[in-house]
């Protein structure tokens, strides 16, 4: 018999962001569903995006993933189901500054 388990982890914790940022990997070898939610205040103007990696050396980023920031406050949610064992988040800075918080849940099966 199968049991689910939630991790849950910080992934950025309320960082001061004014420039392009990027958050440590998460291993995620056995998750079978993966979320992250951002959070982000100020006037941040930029885009946040999921990549991907099979060795947590070379990354890919997925396009699906990218949630446009446009100088207000707000939140948003990316799930990301994938058989690659790495994921982190990004930050592509534009313009303005701010604050950002990325909290990561994760499903698997023991």
């Amino acid at each position: 018999m199968f049991k689910s388990v939630t991790i849950k982890k910080n992934v950025i914790d309320n960082q001061a962001i004014t420039n392009n940022y990027i958050s440590d990997s998460i291993s995620v070898k056995r998750n079978l569903i993966n979320v992250i939610h951002f959070i982000w205040t100020g006037s941040l103007n930029g885009n946040l995006q999921i990549q991907i990696s099979i060795d947590n050396q070379n990354w890919e980023t997925i396009t699906e993933s990218t949630t446009a920031l446009n100088g207000v406050d707000g939140s948003g949610v990316v799930e990301v189901v994938t058989a690659c064992p790495y994921i982190r988040a990004i930050y592509n800075h534009t313009s303005g500054n701010g604050s950002l918080k990325a909290h990561y849940a994760g499903t698997t099966r023991n």
